[in-house]
């Protein structure tokens, strides 16, 4: 349904200025416990932040939440956390609204 292509674009636009106007904060030892493999993708940790590495590129990641990040205009990814706040999987979620994936973390 239209409406609700256009609803899903202005949640995807409205999480973004909010985050732009109250920015998102996270230490590095929060921030470790996403870095590692998943699948074919790699999260790793560079000055003070998480980057997001595919096929030779690589992106700098935003905070939108504790377990939430933004690689910035066309996908979200939000990680599932074990008990102890370790990353388990990550769930890519994409601004044109099709279907995401879900990676485990390798370890």
């Amino acid at each position: 349904c239209q409406d609700d292509t256009r609803k899903q674009e202005l949640d995807w636009d409205l999480e973004i200025t909010r985050n732009t106007y109250a920015p998102f904060r996270l230490d590095e030892a929060i921030l470790a416990r996403y870095v590692g493999k998943y699948g074919d993708r790699t999260i790793g940790l560079a000055g003070g932040g998480l980057t997001y590495s595919r096929q030779g590129g690589a992106w700098k990641l935003i905070p939108l939440g504790e377990n939430r990040f933004l690689c910035p205009d066309w996908l979200k990814l939000e990680f599932a956390l074990d008990e102890h706040g370790q990353a388990l999987s990550v769930r890519l979620i994409y601004r044109d609204g099709r279907p995401g994936l879900t990676l485990a973390k390798q370890f």
